[in-house]
């Protein structure tokens, strides 16, 4: 199985107000991504 890195940046970024909310709330719904950790205002995903 092939697995992807996805970034996403503006994570917690406070010029980017909702973005840290709509991927929180995204990731509770079950998904086909997993939260990897976050650096600086960047989120790190795994798609599988």
């Amino acid at each position: 199985m092939t697995h992807a890195i996805v970034v996403l940046d503006d994570y917690g970024d406070p010029g980017w107000p909702g973005v840290k909310e709509a991927l929180d709330d995204h990731l509770e719904d079950g998904t086909r991504l997993t939260y990897l950790g976050k650096a600086a205002h960047s989120a790190y995903l795994r798609a599988t």
